[in-house]
């Protein structure tokens, strides 16, 4: 005998049930596996194939660690949630995470640009121009899909990364969406 879940529609004027689901619960803890954890929570992924860049200490690796705790959903975006809206993370909201002081922070954050673990980019708005920073999906990546809007912050980085049919397919994208 299995856990199962069940899920019931109704209308709300009459009452009338409209949908009854019923669903197995048993993937949650296959025999011999144990319990499927997180299943349904945001997180980063690793892939331990890819080698960090050798310029990076340990402790830029742990600064990179931190931030990417505020990762929002499937972006790669540095952000935090207020009032409701989801707003990408400023400078001085980074510095406090990694815990640098002002001219070592914008040392630090200018050099992980350089060596491609972030990215700044911009958006435009009718009231002005939002700075959102991303971290690099090869070390922190949040979704399952690669965007196009990633892939093109870190083209540089990917490319060696990914295969050509790929490459070829995000370029085509690109092309339509400038057009």
């Amino acid at each position: 005998m299995g856990t199962w879940r069940k899920s019931i529609v109704y209308d709300d004027e009459t009452g009338e049930v409209k949908h009854v689901k019923m669903q197995g619960m048993d993937f949650l803890f296959p025999d011999g596996k144990g319990y499927r954890l997180f299943m349904n929570r945001r997180s980063v992924r690793h892939f331990p194939d890819i080698d960090y860049p050798p310029e990076l200490s340990k402790m830029d690796i742990a600064n990179l660690h931190l931030l990417s705790r505020k990762i929002l959903g499937d972006t790669c975006m540095l952000g935090y949630k207020s009032g409701g809206l989801y707003k990408p993370m400023d400078e001085e909201q980074m510095r406090q995470i990694v815990g640098l002081c002002e001219k070592r922070f914008k040392t630090w954050l200018n050099r992980m640009i350089k060596l491609g673990m972030m990215a700044r980019g911009t958006m435009e708005y009718e009231g002005g121009v939002f700075v959102q920073y991303y971290m690099s999906p090869l070390y922190f990546f949040s979704g399952i899909y690669l965007p196009l809007h990633l892939y093109l912050l870190f083209k540089d980085q990917l490319d060696r990364h990914l295969p050509r049919w790929a490459i070829e397919k995000y370029m085509r994208m690109a092309e339509v969406n400038t057009a």
